[in-house]
């Protein structure tokens, strides 16, 4: 679509820039109640005036299981296409989600994968390229900003996060606060992508998809973090200062991984035909 200017004698305003949605975390705190206010979402205190958070300004929401939920707040937060994502101890335990009303090509393609007895075996390839990828672009920006990586610690690095697969946030103060945030993030842009967090195979085997990305995004994050100096101490906010930082980088790699899988998947159709 071309953009087009207003004219300098229009005597029209240009249309206001629609406020940014976003994410909500109620993770302070007890005895937290979220109950629905006509548009809004209501937070109450005990002894303290409730809060108003305009459904559509939110984009996800991350809470503690010590929140109560009223079952009108649960459905109006699902209506406006907000995933909630329970955050515990280690990390996120649970979510709930929109039901995926509009899939896409690539939805359709994971099923098509998932109908044949390698489809799991041949998605985690994908996957497991798609963290040497991850590496192999912060070695390159590494090498690019003049520093320079060990081949020691790179071997580290590829035998824990590629094969093994570790946790990338493991270790870190407010991993948990981290992993559930980028969880929630995911579970959005899979949902707004037509897609489905989690995808059933042959033999029950579960295609984690939204948990998988989150990974993706959770290792690129860690990675940047060793060049932040935030390294393994800081603070819930600097936390979520961090994220908010890194957020628009994150936007474009969950894009390229979708894209590079939809990519992949048409590749092993054509080879199958």
């Amino acid at each position: 679509m071309n953009a087009r200017a207003i004219p300098a004698h229009s005597t029209h305003a240009p249309a206001p820039t629609p406020s940014p949605r976003l994410p909500l975390y109620l993770c302070s705190g007890r005895h937290l109640r979220v109950e629905r206010d006509g548009p809004a979402l209501s937070v109450h205190k005990p002894d303290k005036a409730p809060v108003l958070y305009p459904l559509a300004r939110l984009s996800r929401i991350i809470c503690t299981p010590a929140v109560h939920w009223s079952g009108v707040a649960l459905s109006a937060c699902m209506q406006a296409g907000a995933p909630i994502v329970l955050l515990g101890k280690d990390g996120p335990i649970g979510y709930m989600q929109p039901v995926q009303a509009h899939p896409s090509r690539l939805d359709a393609a994971l099923d098509e994968l998932l109908d044949r007895p390698d489809g799991v075996t041949r998605y985690r390839e994908w996957l497991r390229a798609e963290r040497m990828r991850v590496l192999k672009n912060w070695m390159v920006e590494r090498v690019q900003a003049g520093e320079s990586v060990k081949m020691q610690t790179w071997k580290e690095l590829v035998r824990r996060f590629v094969y093994l697969a570790e946790p990338p946030l493991q270790g870190l103060d407010g991993a948990a606060l981290l992993q559930a945030a980028l969880y929630a993030y995911t579970l959005q842009r899979v949902h707004q992508a037509g897609l489905r967090a989690q995808y059933m195979g042959l033999n029950a085997e579960r295609l984690r998809l939204a948990a998988d990305l989150s990974e993706l995004l959770a290792l690129a994050l860690r990675l940047e973090l060793e060049g932040m100096g935030a390294r393994a101490q800081a603070d819930t906010s600097t936390w979520l200062n961090i994220l908010h930082r890194v957020s628009r980088r994150q936007e474009e790699r969950l894009r390229e991984h979708l894209g590079r899988l939809h990519r992949h998947l048409a590749t092993l159709f054509e080879e199958w035909q």
